[in-house]
């Protein structure tokens, strides 16, 4: 009896939660009671119903035995129509708990979650069967005092037959009508099953290919231009390692396409400044005006982002300082005019501040040592800037003049 009510609990507690419990639509939730009821309506709210109607109840008037009203399985196979629901509740449950998994990890996961599930049902109606005809006896499932057995090890041995005959290992012969077309089915359904979970797997072999091949197919191309110029020097091996480091931050083969090429205006806007925020806030230049968001989202909107190769020079000392630059990643060193290494920079860090506000020339050589991500603002878009912002502009020459007195130690 407390199996029953716990079972039929279940349902009518999955009833209740799903028919008050807000739904997305769109890009919004819908918290209204009575639109979540009228979409659960639309959407299973009959089915649950019925998986849920005690039909064991209805078993007790005709089973001699309570027990066997209650207990034999075949008076719960309403209870399967749920299986209709199980896609939405594995993409549900996998992308709210497990958010970071691959995708080919999910659908792996939710492949064999699903034959788990065909061969419970088999083995359950199998044991139906078998009891109804006491097959035990016959040649289809010969074990003695099978009926005697707990129900775990009738299920262990209900599966044992689903395994072998789905994967056509079974070799015990159907006796009656019934076994020899429930077995037939069975043997349809495990054909079925192995044909698309061959075919499943092919897919995920080949989508999960199918990017990096695009990046051999493009290297390829590079070995076949050099062998047909037969030219044997270094560039190869350069640019190769220069692609390998856009394909590595970008996913694609070139600096302007990313995966999040196509978003709209607003959200592209948004991506700029949730990704380029914290590293202007980390500018000492804009400190006062850090927590304006209007301008720094019109400043992050005015950076140029490029990629350069190792020793590659992204400034010589004595040059025109018309621009301000950030690394977004890699590595730079700071150069004296012999040449000779004074610092390093890395991810974060930015240079060329004095430049930009008083037009000065370089007093430094800033050269490259890995492949790097650099994102650039010049005088010019900053003047912009400062014509659309003035306030924000004086707040920013103020701060700067305050902090050249102090390294010049001026009063």
């Amino acid at each position: 009896a407390m199996n029953l009510i716990l079972d039929v609990a279940i349902y009518y507690t999955k009833i209740f939660l799903t028919s008050t419990t807000p739904y997305e639509e769109g890009t919004h939730w819908v918290e209204d009671p009575h639109l979540i009821f009228e979409h659960y309506r639309k959407n299973g709210f009959y089915m649950d119903v019925v998986a849920c109607f005690p039909v064991e109840l209805l078993a007790l008037s005709w089973e001699e035995s309570k027990r066997n009203a209650v207990f034999l399985p075949h008076y719960r196979w309403n209870r399967v129509i749920n299986i209709i629901h199980l896609p939405s509740h594995f993409n549900d449950f996998f992308a709210n708990y497990f958010p970071g998994l691959s995708p080919i990890l999910i659908r792996i996961q939710q492949a064999l979650i699903c034959i788990f599930f065909i061969v419970h049902i088999i083995s359950c109606t199998f044991n139906v069967i078998l009891t109804h005809e006491r097959g035990w006896e016959g040649s289809w499932f010969p074990y003695e005092n099978y009926e005697e057995n707990s129900g775990l090890l009738k299920y262990v041995l209900s599966v044992d037959w689903s395994v072998r005959t789905v994967s056509g290992y079974g070799h015990r012969l159907p006796a009656t009508d019934i076994q020899v077309l429930y077995t037939t089915v069975v043997c349809v359904v495990g054909f079925a099953l192995f044909a698309t979970v061959l075919a499943y797997c092919t897919t995920l072999v080949s989508s999960l290919g199918a990017q990096e091949n695009q990046f051999r197919q493009k290297v390829e191309e590079i070995r076949d231009y050099f062998r047909h110029a037969k030219n044997n020097s270094g560039m190869m091996d350069e640019i190769i390692c220069y692609y390998k480091y856009i394909w590595k931050t970008n996913r694609s083969l070139s600096q302007t396409d990313t995966p999040l090429n196509g978003l709209t205006p607003e959200l592209e806007d948004r991506l700029i400044v949730a990704v380029n925020t914290i590293l202007m806030k980390r500018v000492p230049l804009f400190q006062s005006v850090k927590d304006n968001h209007e301008f720094i989202l019109s400043l992050v909107s005015k950076l140029t982002r490029s990629v350069l190769i190792p020793e590659a020079f992204i400034c010589r000392m004595g040059d025109e300082g018309d621009a301000m630059h950030f690394i977004g990643q890699g590595k730079v060193v700071v150069l004296d005019q012999a040449l000779n290494p004074i610092t390093e920079l890395e991810d974060g860090a930015f240079f060329g501040e004095v430049a930009l506000l008083y037009g000065t020339k370089r007093n430094a050589t800033i050269k490259t040592l890995t492949h790097t991500l650099l994102f650039t603002l010049t005088k010019r878009e900053f003047m912009s800037l400062g014509r659309t912002y003035p306030e924000c502009m004086i707040d920013i020459l103020t701060l700067a003049e305050e902090r050249k007195r102090a390294a010049n130690n001026e009063p």
